[in-house]
């Protein structure tokens, strides 16, 4: 794993870092760990230069965990490209983000199962994917799957309803109120994020926790996806933070 050059395409006040993994593809037995740490009042945008590849394995499970932790008056934004599960792979993906009570933090991940420009299914193997999120030490977020090739989930109308890309994605506002309906700011980000998604049918998005903003998104392709949730973000970020938003110039190339 390497992370290239820091760019600030946005001034000194904000990072811009792509985090490599030189071989492309994770193949059975590989085990991958990432560690990232906004530090007190930092601001970043992580991102990778394209999608994290789980090749079919014949020799075990391969791992990938990913820690973020976000300080005090940090922000965070994870903006990583899409994970491809390809037919065969035996794969366990894991994500743990501990973020302060005044830290802000926005981020996604999308799984796309199968290639899906090949036409390709995912008919084998196995995908595990495991998903925390903290504040203060207190649990925001647990997500738990586990996926198998031609699981009936993947067909039905309660999980993936026949569509081969999945996200989730998080908002987290700083500073939150103790009232679980969630503040007037909260509740304002809330009603923007759902019009963005108004005419999209497989979109949702909800608030479980004051602050926290989640959204799920099912899609024929990675690109509508990914899309979608470029533009929230860029939506979400100029309404909380007056910054419009600058996309990695990696994305680009």
């Amino acid at each position: 794993m390497r992370v290239l050059k820091p760019l600030y395409p946005e001034g000194e006040s904000c990072c811009h870092a792509v985090v490599v993994h030189p071989p492309g593809g994770v193949v059975g037995g590989d085990r991958l760990q990432l560690n990232v740490s906004a530090g007190e009042s930092s601001h970043a945008v992580v991102t990778t230069p394209g999608a994290q590849k789980w090749y079919r394995s014949i020799a075990g499970e391969s791992q990938s965990c990913t820690e973020l932790r976000v300080e005090q008056n940090a922000r965070l934004e994870w903006l990583p490209q899409e994970t491809i599960v390809f037919d065969g792979a035996q794969a366990h993906q894991a994500l743990k983000i501990s973020l302060h009570k005044d830290a802000h933090f926005v981020g996604w991940e999308i799984v796309c199962f199968g290639r899906t420009a090949s036409n390709e299914k995912f008919t084998l193997g196995r995908f595990r994917q495991t998903i925390e999120i903290s504040r203060d030490d207190r649990l925001l977020w647990l997500e738990r799957s586990l996926i198998d090739g031609s699981d009936p989930l993947l067909q039905s109308g309660l999980g993936w309803g026949g569509f081969a890309v999945g996200a989730t994605a998080w908002i987290v506002l700083p500073n939150p109120g103790t009232d679980l309906t969630g503040d007037e700011n909260s509740n304002s980000v809330l009603a923007r994020v759902r019009e963005m998604i108004a005419g999209e049918s497989h979109a949702a998005a909800s608030m479980p926790k004051n602050g926290f903003i989640v959204i799920k998104v099912v899609g024929v392709s990675t690109e509508s996806v990914r899309e979608l949730l470029i533009r929230v973000w860029c939506e979400v970020r100029l309404s909380v933070t007056g910054i419009d938003a600058q996309l990695p110039r990696i994305w680009s190339t």
